[in-house]
């Protein structure tokens, strides 16, 4: 009689377990969609994109000055302090000691940059890679929660690598 009660003791701690892992998963997705809500009802899109060279050497040396400005589509107020960073769209195409996690970084376990008082920033992109290499431009909120800390600013821009 014991091990019936045993077993369905057992039972009742394991359901009980899967029920409490589900309401965490649970809760942690309502608190993703939260948190992230700030950045995602964002205005903020990048303008004036400038590019130095379009073709350049794949010899993780010859660079292209890449620039633009961050701006509020609101008011067209030019945004300062914004983190941006830079994301290689085909992950086959980074170059293991110029990128972070698929970002592009232009120096070591660092790939966002912020806008300076007039909302700008640029990068020098380099690549060791051949090849067309589009890079999509990123904002990022550092103290938001994973699922709502990076904005695409739907700008992307190609260069291309010899």
């Amino acid at each position: 009689m014991k091990t019936k009660n045993l077993q369905i003791t057992k039972s009742r701690i394991i359901y009980l377990g899967v029920i409490a892992v589900i309401l965490l998963l649970l809760s942690y997705l309502v608190w993703g969609l939260i948190g992230s809500h700030a950045l995602s009802q964002s205005t903020i899109v990048a303008t004036d994109l400038t590019i130095s060279k379009n073709e350049l050497i794949a010899n993780g040396q010859d660079f292209s000055i890449v620039s633009f400005t961050i701006i509020d589509n609101q008011n067209d107020a030019k945004l300062s302090d914004i983190w941006v960073g830079l994301n290689i769209v085909n992950p086959t195409q980074t170059t293991d000691d110029l990128s972070y996690f698929g970002w592009y970084s232009p120096e070591p376990n660092r790939a966002f940059y912020q806008t300076n008082q007039n909302g700008q920033v640029t990068f020098n992109v380099r690549s060791k890679i051949s090849g067309d290499i589009t890079y999509a431009i990123y904002a990022a909120d550092p103290d938001g929660k994973n699922s709502g800390k990076y904005q695409n600013l739907d700008k992307e821009f190609t260069l291309k690598f010899k």
